[in-house]
Protein backbone atom coordinates (compact mmCIF):
# COMPACT_ATOMS: atom_id res chain seq x y z
CA UNK A 1 0.00 0.00 0.00
CA UNK A 2 1.31 3.30 -0.74
CA UNK A 3 0.49 7.11 1.31
CA UNK A 4 0.43 9.93 -0.26
CA UNK A 5 1.53 12.47 2.01
CA UNK A 6 -0.26 16.16 1.26
CA UNK A 7 0.47 19.50 3.07
CA UNK A 8 -2.11 21.67 5.13
CA UNK A 9 -2.42 23.61 1.63
CA UNK A 10 -3.27 20.18 -0.42
CA UNK A 11 0.27 20.28 -2.37
CA UNK A 12 1.68 16.91 -3.17
CA UNK A 13 5.05 16.58 -0.83
CA UNK A 14 6.02 12.47 -1.12
CA UNK A 15 4.46 8.85 -1.30
CA UNK A 16 5.22 6.90 1.51
CA UNK A 17 6.15 3.56 -0.10
CA UNK A 18 5.25 -0.34 1.18
CA UNK A 19 9.34 -0.37 1.81
CA UNK A 20 9.22 2.63 3.91
CA UNK A 21 5.89 1.75 5.62
CA UNK A 22 6.42 -0.10 9.02
CA UNK A 23 3.36 -0.02 10.98
CA UNK A 24 0.35 1.16 9.91
CA UNK A 25 -2.88 0.08 11.69
CA UNK A 26 -6.39 1.88 10.89
CA UNK A 27 -9.01 1.98 14.01
CA UNK A 28 -12.35 3.34 13.05
CA UNK A 29 -15.29 3.45 15.21
CA UNK A 30 -18.78 4.43 14.91
CA UNK A 31 -19.04 7.90 16.12
CA UNK A 32 -15.94 7.26 18.06
CA UNK A 33 -11.69 7.08 16.71
CA UNK A 34 -10.96 7.19 13.24
CA UNK A 35 -7.26 7.20 13.28
CA UNK A 36 -4.00 6.04 11.92
CA UNK A 37 -1.47 4.63 13.51
CA UNK A 38 1.91 4.80 11.53
CA UNK A 39 5.63 3.86 11.82
CA UNK A 40 7.80 4.60 8.68
CA UNK A 41 11.50 5.39 7.57
CA UNK A 42 9.73 8.68 5.65
CA UNK A 43 9.70 11.83 7.47
CA UNK A 44 6.22 13.15 8.62
CA UNK A 45 5.58 16.57 9.83
CA UNK A 46 2.56 18.13 11.97
CA UNK A 47 -0.02 19.03 9.90
CA UNK A 48 0.72 16.86 6.86
CA UNK A 49 -2.27 14.64 5.53
CA UNK A 50 -1.90 11.05 5.04
CA UNK A 51 -3.82 9.70 2.08
CA UNK A 52 -4.34 6.58 1.18
CA UNK A 53 -6.97 3.29 -0.13
CA UNK A 54 -8.12 0.56 1.69
CA UNK A 55 -8.49 -3.08 0.51
CA UNK A 56 -12.14 -2.04 -0.63
CA UNK A 57 -11.48 0.99 -2.71
CA UNK A 58 -12.03 3.24 -0.43
CA UNK A 59 -10.15 6.26 0.10
CA UNK A 60 -9.08 7.92 3.47
CA UNK A 61 -7.27 11.14 4.67
CA UNK A 62 -6.02 11.58 7.98
CA UNK A 63 -3.85 14.63 9.14
CA UNK A 64 -0.70 14.01 11.20
CA UNK A 65 -0.96 15.12 14.84
CA UNK A 66 2.44 14.93 16.66
CA UNK A 67 5.00 13.06 14.83
CA UNK A 68 7.84 11.98 16.97
CA UNK A 69 11.08 10.63 15.37
CA UNK A 70 13.69 8.20 17.16
CA UNK A 71 16.43 6.49 16.19
CA UNK A 72 15.66 2.37 15.56
CA UNK A 73 19.41 0.69 14.40
CA UNK A 74 20.63 3.67 13.12
CA UNK A 75 17.77 4.91 10.78
CA UNK A 76 15.59 7.89 11.88
CA UNK A 77 11.65 6.27 12.47
CA UNK A 78 8.83 8.69 12.49
CA UNK A 79 5.42 7.84 14.10
CA UNK A 80 2.32 8.88 14.77
CA UNK A 81 -1.14 8.45 15.45
CA UNK A 82 -3.19 10.44 12.69
CA UNK A 83 -6.85 11.27 13.08
CA UNK A 84 -9.58 11.78 10.39
CA UNK A 85 -9.35 15.13 8.37
CA UNK A 86 -13.19 16.51 9.81
CA UNK A 87 -10.45 17.31 12.72
CA UNK A 88 -10.32 20.66 10.46
CA UNK A 89 -13.52 21.78 11.41
CA UNK A 90 -12.12 22.17 14.84
CA UNK A 91 -10.62 25.40 13.54
CA UNK A 92 -13.85 26.82 11.65
CA UNK A 93 -15.66 29.11 14.03
CA UNK A 94 -18.55 30.42 13.86
CA UNK A 95 -19.56 34.01 14.58
CA UNK A 96 -23.18 34.48 15.06
CA UNK A 97 -25.41 31.00 14.52
CA UNK A 98 -28.29 30.85 16.35
CA UNK A 99 -30.05 26.87 15.45
CA UNK A 100 -32.79 27.16 17.76
CA UNK A 101 -36.14 26.09 16.56
CA UNK A 102 -34.60 25.05 13.14
CA UNK A 103 -34.30 21.47 11.34
CA UNK A 104 -31.11 19.56 11.84
CA UNK A 105 -30.69 19.03 8.39
CA UNK A 106 -30.88 22.67 7.58
CA UNK A 107 -28.18 23.76 10.54
CA UNK A 108 -26.16 20.69 9.37
CA UNK A 109 -26.10 21.98 5.66
CA UNK A 110 -25.16 25.72 6.96
CA UNK A 111 -22.29 24.14 9.02
CA UNK A 112 -20.55 22.42 6.29
CA UNK A 113 -20.55 24.81 3.89
CA UNK A 114 -18.31 27.17 6.05
CA UNK A 115 -15.66 24.31 5.91
CA UNK A 116 -13.20 22.75 3.06
CA UNK A 117 -16.41 19.56 2.89
CA UNK A 118 -19.13 19.22 1.15
CA UNK A 119 -22.01 16.64 2.71
CA UNK A 120 -25.34 16.54 3.24
CA UNK A 121 -27.62 15.23 6.64
CA UNK A 122 -30.00 12.72 6.48
CA UNK A 123 -32.09 13.68 9.07
CA UNK A 124 -35.30 15.21 8.12
CA UNK A 125 -37.63 14.66 10.72
CA UNK A 126 -35.50 16.39 13.49
CA UNK A 127 -35.25 20.08 14.65
CA UNK A 128 -33.32 21.67 17.55
CA UNK A 129 -35.32 23.15 20.42
CA UNK A 130 -34.91 26.60 21.92
CA UNK A 131 -31.72 28.73 23.09
CA UNK A 132 -29.65 26.29 20.55
CA UNK A 133 -26.81 28.74 19.94
CA UNK A 134 -23.26 28.01 17.92
CA UNK A 135 -22.32 31.56 18.32
CA UNK A 136 -18.51 31.22 18.94
CA UNK A 137 -17.70 27.42 19.09
CA UNK A 138 -16.23 25.28 16.08
CA UNK A 139 -18.10 23.53 13.52
CA UNK A 140 -16.78 20.28 14.56
CA UNK A 141 -18.21 21.23 18.62
CA UNK A 142 -21.54 21.74 16.51
CA UNK A 143 -21.63 18.49 14.38
CA UNK A 144 -21.32 16.88 18.12
CA UNK A 145 -24.62 18.42 19.50
CA UNK A 146 -26.27 17.13 16.04
CA UNK A 147 -24.70 13.99 16.81
CA UNK A 148 -26.01 13.33 20.14
CA UNK A 149 -29.77 13.82 18.41
CA UNK A 150 -29.32 12.57 15.24
CA UNK A 151 -27.21 9.44 14.78
CA UNK A 152 -23.89 9.20 13.18
CA UNK A 153 -21.16 10.96 11.10
CA UNK A 154 -19.60 9.06 8.24
CA UNK A 155 -16.96 10.56 5.96
CA UNK A 156 -16.39 9.74 2.87
CA UNK A 157 -13.22 11.06 0.46
CA UNK A 158 -12.89 11.21 -2.68
CA UNK A 159 -10.08 11.41 -5.38
CA UNK A 160 -9.54 12.41 -8.50
CA UNK A 161 -5.95 12.78 -10.21
CA UNK A 162 -4.64 11.13 -6.98
CA UNK A 163 -5.72 13.98 -5.05
CA UNK A 164 -8.87 15.18 -2.36
CA UNK A 165 -11.78 16.71 -4.07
Amino acid sequence: MNVNVYDRADNFIRTITPAQLLVFVHTDELNGEDSVHISTLAPLAEGERLVWTDKYGEAHEHVCQHPKVTRELGAPVYSDVAINSICDTFGDVLEDFDASYTPIAVVFDALISKTRFTGSCTVTDKAFGAQVDFSHKNVRECIREILKIAGELKTHITLSNGRVV
